[in-house]
């Protein structure tokens, strides 16, 4: 229910009926959970919607459905998208990309410009220092920010992989639905 709430946020973004929205963050494996999560919420219209790699990460099995096997396009054989790639996988629909922390690798900067809409993964208990290095590096190439989605840290995260500092720390958090531009339940 929160992902069809998100994938609503992204309807009413106003970009028509046919948009790229690029899904990034600080950690692989939640973003790769929280853009199969907005494919099935976006898939439910009647709007055809397709996932693309921006990265060369393969996606967790645990994300790897029928829903997405079937939306699962593939990358381009030299591993770079283009916008020419996104348009034509798109097509007349939604298109999510997922590409990998935009401080470690420049997918998600190369993706970003070509994109309508990029909404960013954090885990609860990241630092601001990461959220802001995150968003200086999308900010950097015009990346429309639609909003950030905030996750309950995996139980296979280690301490020194969450950028957490010590002003930071807290117990785990409890379940976490997403929350979009501050929209908290």
């Amino acid at each position: 229910e929160d992902y069809r709430r998100v994938a609503n946020v992204i309807a009413a973004s106003g970009h028509g009926d046919s948009k790229t929205i690029l899904v990034t963050g600080q950690r692989w494996s939640p973003t790769s959970a929280v853009a199969s999560n907005l494919l099935r919420a976006l898939s439910l219209s009647s709007v055809h919607t397709a996932l693309i790699r921006a990265s060369q990460e393969s996606l967790a099995p645990s994300v790897m459905d029928r829903v997405v096997r079937e939306a699962l396009v593939p990358l381009p054989r030299n591993g770079v998208l283009s916008e020419a790639d996104l348009a034509e996988a798109r097509g007349s629909g939604y298109l999510i990309a997922v590409a990998s922390d935009p401080r470690q690798s420049a997918d998600a900067q190369t993706t970003a410009r070509f994109s309508d809409s990029v909404v960013i993964v954090l885990e609860k208990g990241a630092s601001t220092h990461a959220a802001r290095a995150i968003l200086d590096e999308l900010d950097a190439v015009g990346a429309p920010i639609l909003g950030v989605v905030l996750v309950r840290p995996s139980r296979f995260t280690q301490r020194k992989d969450r950028d957490v500092s010590s002003e930071d720390s807290a117990p785990e958090p409890g379940p976490e639905s997403p929350a979009i531009k501050g929209q908290e339940r």
